[in-house]
């Protein structure tokens, strides 16, 4: 999945900055129980306004879902900072419960 994001600050800190752009991209082989997954975040700062010099940001993560039931999931991963402008290493959770699913009884 491909999710191009273009941004601008409407007012405040960051107004004279322009545009900025965040793709995200996210490789998943789809499993029944455990879904490895590949994660990529990137931003490129002020793609309108001259002269570039804004370093840019890339971070890769490795991870993937764990199908804990039908109504929760776990996803787990570790990224790494490809620009050495972030924190280098970090890791990330995120628990999913669907409330609208049924539990098999």
């Amino acid at each position: 999945m491909f999710n191009p994001v273009f941004e601008r600050a409407l007012d405040g800190p960051g107004t004279a900055h322009g545009w900025n752009f965040e793709p995200a991209l996210l490789l998943r082989w789809k499993r029944k129980e455990f879904s490895p997954s590949l994660e990529y975040y990137g931003e490129v700062e002020s793609i309108n306004v001259r002269p570039r010099a804004q370093p840019e940001v890339h971070q890769l993560f490795c991870g993937g879902d764990w199908e804990m039931s039908r109504i929760f999931k776990v996803n787990l991963g570790v990224g790494f900072d490809l620009a050495g402008r972030g924190p280098g290493i970090v890791l990330k959770s995120r628990l999913e419960w669907d409330w609208g699913a049924r539990r098999n009884r």
